[in-house]
């Protein structure tokens, strides 16, 4: 039976691969153990009580036809017994005849082949026994053209790196089949110079006197080419030629003669005297300013040669006849004080004022009638017209009567005077004779007299007093049964919990020292020195700023109108301050508040990492995923140089790796700051190798450190050795943190980077 070259080149795979996995697992050898195809339909029921829980034991050979590779056949030795009834079979000999390739003068002999086409060289065909793996070499008849394409499936090595890349020009991987030995190539990218090594430069532009020259700089690396401005030269020593007459000099107004250096182009100017006028011809005058009953006037007289002038004064016109106007009240009479009215004379100015007479008050109007002493025991009640302020008295009546003002006890006299119960005054005092003493048994109930209040922490205290005498039976006794009072705290105990600074206020918290309740108040910021300012380029004009507080001080003067920025100080200025999404940007402004350049500020966010001791710290910084992928490509570049496969970049560990990144600020260690193991972080519990790094400034100083380590580099290129499982996927971790402030850039953060790797088999 003929296959076509499809079904030949599906036959091919599917017994190569059936027969790759039998070898794998130990049961199949060529040439000695077989597969019997109707081994399943022989003994599987006992003859005696037709149970199927049978067994049997067989031992297989493979016999060969000498000097015919068309067929071959397997006897096979057979043990049987019933396992239900205990039945013994006895033993059988089963011969199963296995035809691997038929001789096309005998098709009749067999019902099936197996053959599988296999392939070297043109002409020649390659048959595999699909049940023994014997092989045999047919050559190609007349009508058939067999080529190695028409039956291959090329299998690729893991290629070699033919061409190295350089920093210039892309390299080349050479893969050569392992069946037919034809090969093919890829491209390998150019390495990309990441840390640029400078010549010593070449000056492309020579400065001049009034341009500025360029210096170029190329990586001998890479070739890539960076330039730096040369200042223009500096003319110490101007040559200048003969001047020029710029403005002639008038009779009004001084020329000007310019001066050129002839080096540098700069210019400096002399002043021409303005012509002298020797004797000036004044012209008839023209009042300037007309004299008026007020002031005087002016009369100017200009010269007609060099327009110099002088002036005469006219004198003011005198007013002989004053013109008043129909006057004005300035100050209104009323029934108290006379008014005044004012009259203007219309012509010079002039003012008369007139008194008008205060208004007579025919009703008067009297107020709330006062009770006031003379000084001689007499009273009076003194009332006053609230129109005219007159006032109007009358005379107090005493109603005397006598008043106890100091009682009498056991052991003084008591006193009392007569007073009047109206003003208060009193004629007379006398004395109270003692009280005589009676004893008292204090009976019951007795009363309880506060006289401290109760407080958050214990009752009220106060005495216990006999309610038939009044006499004090215990002193300061406290009582429990009336309960604590917790709004009347005993003392408060002051603790500052936030000191204050010049840019914010602190905080004083107050305990009371009896129930622990407290509340805060606000203490002042600092009053700020000032001590320390720079310059702010602002919208409005440079200003003097206080660099602890923040407070605008006052705006610069004499600011040079020209200033090169050379040797001056610069003070770092923030413009705007950078958000997780958007970048910030800083000034540097020169002494003469002038904004010399500008840096950006990388979007940064904040985290809070938690502690091995349970306490959480505030970081800020971004993640750099761009760098992340850059070191996967290497270490696939590595791996690959190594003769390894390689590693897909596993997305869904991204996460777990941004929080290694984290983790390593607080916990340096393969043990995450809460105690369990770096894998923890994985959403599939399997083990994989873990690789960190921090310090680095570029991802290829992070991947050399790591080659350097012995035991990071066993992750790197794991599966080289042997008995080993390559990895299969990796993830990267790069956190960049950022820490404020740095030297004298307050604005620039300092970068400090942290670097994780993840290798898992999945």
């Amino acid at each position: 039976m003929k296959l076509n070259r499809e079904k030949r080149k599906l036959a091919l795979r599917i017994a190569c691969f059936l027969i790759s996995i039998l070898m794998m697992c130990g049961l199949y050898q060529p040439g000695s153990r077989v597969y019997a195809k109707d081994w399943d339909d022989l003994y599987t029921r006992c003859l005696g009580c037709g149970s199927s829980d049978t067994s049997a034991t067989s031992e297989i050979t493979t016999t060969l036809t000498p000097g015919d590779s068309a067929y071959h056949i397997i006897y096979t030795h057979v043990d049987i017994r019933c396992n239900a009834c205990g039945e013994y079979w006895g033993s059988d000999d089963v011969d199963f005849e296995y035809h691997t390739y038929v001789d096309p003068s005998i098709w009749w002999a067999f019902d099936e082949e197996h053959w599988i086409p296999s392939y070297t060289e043109n002409g020649v065909t390659y048959y595999i026994c699909d049940k023994c793996g014997h092989v045999e070499t047919r050559q190609g008849e007349a009508h058939e053209e067999t080529t190695k394409e028409d039956v291959h499936s090329h299998t690729w090595d893991q290629g070699t790196v033919t061409t190295s890349a350089t920093y210039t020009s892309d390299g080349v991987m050479t893969y050569t089949c392992t069946g037919c030995g034809e090969t093919r190539t890829e491209s390998i990218p150019m390495l990309v110079c990441t840390s640029h090594t400078w010549d010593n430069g070449n000056v492309t532009t020579e400065a001049t006197y009034k341009t500025e020259g360029v210096k170029t700089y190329t990586c001998t690396n890479c070739g890539a080419t960076r330039t730096e401005s040369i200042p223009k030269l500096v003319c110490t020593s101007h040559s200048w030629d003969n001047g020029k007459v710029t403005t002639e000099a008038t009779y009004k107004a001084g020329g000007v003669k310019t001066y050129t250096c002839t080096n540098c182009g700069a210019t400096r100017t002399e002043a021409i005297p303005k012509l002298v006028c020797a004797s000036h011809s004044w012209d008839n005058g023209k009042v300037t300013t007309e004299a008026t009953y007020k002031t005087g006037g002016v009369k100017t007289y200009t010269c007609t040669n060099c327009g110099e002038t002088r002036t005469e004064a006219i004198p003011m016109r005198v007013c002989t006849t004053h013109s008043w106007d129909e006057g004005k009240i300035t100050t209104k009479a009323t029934y108290k004080n006379d008014g005044v009215k004012t009259y203007t004379c219309r012509n010079c100015g002039q003012i008369k004022t007139v008194t008008i007479p205060k208004f007579v008050c025919t009703t008067h109007v009297y107020g709330d009638a006062l009770l006031t002493p003379t000084g001689n025991g007499e009273f009076y009640y003194i009332s006053e017209c609230t129109r005219c302020g007159e006032k109007h008295s009358v005379l107090h009546e005493h109603n005397y009567k006598w008043v106890t003002v100091k009682p009498a006890t056991e052991e003084e006299t008591g006193t009392e005077r007569y007073i009047c119960e109206e003003c208060g005054y009193y004629k007379l005092e006398r004395e109270i004779p003692k009280i005589q003493a009676q004893v008292c048994t204090h009976p019951y109930p007795r009363e309880f007299v506060e006289t401290v209040p109760a407080t958050c922490c214990r009752g009220p205290i106060g005495n216990v007093v006999c309610k038939e005498c009044g006499e004090i039976i215990v002193y300061d006794y406290e009582s429990s049964s009336r309960g604590y009072n917790p709004d009347n705290h005993s003392h408060f105990t002051a603790t500052v919990r936030v000191e204050p600074t010049y840019k914010s206020n602190g905080v004083m918290r107050y305990t009371c020292d009896g129930c622990g309740y407290y509340y805060t108040e606000s203490i002042p910021k600092l009053e700020c020195p000032h001590a320390h300012t720079n310059v702010k380029d602002l919208a409005d004009g440079s200003w003097k700023v206080c660099k602890d507080c923040g407070e605008k001080l006052y705006r610069v003067s004499s600011i040079p109108s020209t200033c090169s920025h050379v040797g001056t100080t610069k003070t770092q200025v923030l413009v705007k301050a950078a958000t997780p999404t958007e970048w910030g940007e800083a000034a540097i402004v020169c002494e003469c508040g002038k904004t010399v350049s500008t840096e950006k500020i990388h979007p940064y966010s904040e985290y809070q990492v938690t502690k091995p001791d349970g306490s959480v710290v505030t970081v800020y910084g971004w993640f750099d995923y761009e760098a992340a992928h850059e070191i996967a490509d290497l270490t696939n570049a590595y791996r690959i140089e190594n003769g390894l496969n390689a590693l897909k970049y596993n997305e869904s560990l991204q996460s777990g790796s941004d929080t290694r990144a984290l983790e390593t600020i607080v916990s340096f260690s393969h043990t995450r700051p809460n105690g369990t193991r770096w894998n923890t972080t994985l959403p599939q519990w399997q083990y994989g190798g873990e690789n960190l790094a921090s310090g680095q400034t570029t991802v290829q100083s992070a991947m050399n450190a790591w080659k350097d380590s012995e035991s990071h580099n066993d992750n790197l290129l794991y599966g080289i050795k042997s008995g080993q499982t390559p990895f299969k996927g990796i993830s990267v971790g790069v956190f960049h943190r950022i820490i404020f402030p740095y030297d004298n850039k307050p604005y620039t953060p300092y970068e400090y980077t942290y670097y994780t790797q993840q290798f898992t088999f999945y």
